[in-house]
């Protein structure tokens, strides 16, 4: 049994009216049980409040605990098959919001407990921990928090599930004499290898035929870097980002000269909303019964297999769109599709049959700033009292990830004023 939409919409709603703009800030916030004092640097209002901490993939049954387990198990087999059977690749879950605030300045689009306190907006401290503490391989969960306009695919709260490999490749470039050679070398294998891996999950996930794309970024922990897209419902989703981790990383960790490796930043929320189907992301942070009852314990992987059995042909098909519908939240086309009319009056005299209007379709189209997706000629008449030709045509707009319903409205309104003046039409109202 589907989930109405009516109760979608409500919660929707509900979520959209959290901001991290800087109202309402209370003389004390409480953020995990623990209350701590506001000054002049706090930004986090009493609506954003619940949202720190809730760490969403600890929660049992919940879809970003029930993905990010499947990639782990995906990994940890991935590491045994194609890097090193001996590598455990331990999962470390960071629960605390929290880090000490280092800077005299604001960073841009971060939350502050404080002056002292700021909400983490990457890992990087935590990974250089890890690596002091001499983990090699690892991988690391925690939530992250940046401002952000509040969309179907962006919430100021969000979940990363980071990979790390690292390696010591003093033995291999001591022996070569040719050494910047022997580092590109390197570099280059290393990048096959987490790219290599993140096409795989991809597959695995989403079937042998999912498209997928590399385009190049500017990460905080990586140099070169990535990021990985693959194609879902008519769209480019960003799932992943990864790339060499930098050398002031390792210096940090207090790690070798010849220390080398990649990291992988996996989007869990993204992520879980493919491979269960959910269209808006601020679904992830519905606690009610009737939205976690649709997930079940049972693994992906073993409601996979059992596809698998049965399909003769699971080598070209969408793994998970086959499995998880039943339990999925369906309704993002019907949800995001807006269609408006337009009713143009032709000039008198002006026949219909010679009337370009195949022209004034494609004009409207590319004056949509490229949200619509299709434009019609739906009905035409002969209006009698005004001696001339009527023309009714139907825009189809799609609404939530790029666009609200108020910026459609305004474009559809230019759009419309612009063709009547370039094909000298008058506007029906």
């Amino acid at each position: 049994m589907l989930i109405k939409m009516k109760i979608i919409e409500k919660f929707v709603q509900n979520v959209r009216c959290y901001s991290s703009s800087v109202k309402s800030i209370k003389e004390q916030l409480l953020i995990q049980k623990t209350t701590y004092k506001t000054d002049d640097w706090t930004n986090i209002n009493s609506r954003f409040e619940p949202f720190v901490g809730a760490n969403l993939y600890a929660k049992s049954n919940h879809p970003l605990r029930l993905t990010h387990e499947e990639v782990t198990a995906f990994f940890k087999k991935w590491f045994n098959e194609n890097i090193d059977n001996t590598i455990e690749l331990p999962v470390h879950k960071n629960l605390d919001p929290l880090e000490p605030n280092t800077s005299t300045e604001k960073v841009p689009n971060a939350f502050y407990v404080n002056k002292d306190l700021i909400l983490r907006t990457h890992t990087i401290n935590r990974e250089v921990n890890y690596l002091k503490s001499g983990l090699d391989n690892f991988i690391l969960i925690c939530d992250l928090y940046r401002q952000c306009e509040m969309d179907e695919l962006h919430f100021p709260a969000f979940h990363r599930m980071n990979i790390i490999r690292t390696k010591n490749c003093e033995k291999l470039l001591r022996r070569s004499k040719q050494k910047e050679t022997q580092q590109a070398q390197t570099a280059t294998h290393l990048k096959d290898e987490y790219q290599t891996a993140l096409i795989e999950m991809a597959k695995h996930f989403l079937g042998t035929d999912v498209k997928y794309r590399w385009t190049d970024a500017n990460l905080a922990a990586t140099e070169p870097s990535s990021v990985f897209e693959v194609y879902h419902k008519d769209d480019w989703y960003r799932i992943s980002g990864g790339g060499l981790i930098k050398n002031e990383i390792f210096e940090r960790s207090e790690r070798s000269e010849y220390s080398a490796g990649w990291e992988i930043g996996i989007g869990l929320d993204r992520l879980a909303m493919i491979l269960f189907n959910i269209f808006d992301i601020r679904l992830l942070w519905n606690s009610s019964p009737i939205f976690l009852n649709r997930f079940r314990p049972q693994k992906i992987s073993e409601k996979l297999q059992t596809k698998i059995e049965s399909s003769p042909n699971n080598a070209t098909k969408s793994v998970i769109e086959k499995i998880v519908q039943p339990t999925s939240l369906h309704g993002s086309k019907k949800k995001t599709k807006c269609e408006k009319h337009i009713s143009f009056i032709l000039p008198e005299n002006q026949d219909l049959e010679s009337f370009p209007s195949d022209q004034l379709c494609k004009y409207i189209l590319q004056h949509t700033d490229n949200a619509a997706k299709k434009v019609d000629v739906y009905d035409t008449f002969y209006n009698s009292k005004l001696n001339t030709y009527v023309l009714n045509l139907k825009v189809e707009y799609q609404i939530g990830r790029h666009r609200t319903k108020d910026e459609i409205n305004s474009i559809h309104n230019s759009a419309r004023a612009h063709a009547a003046h370039n094909f000298n039409l008058t506007l029906k109202l």
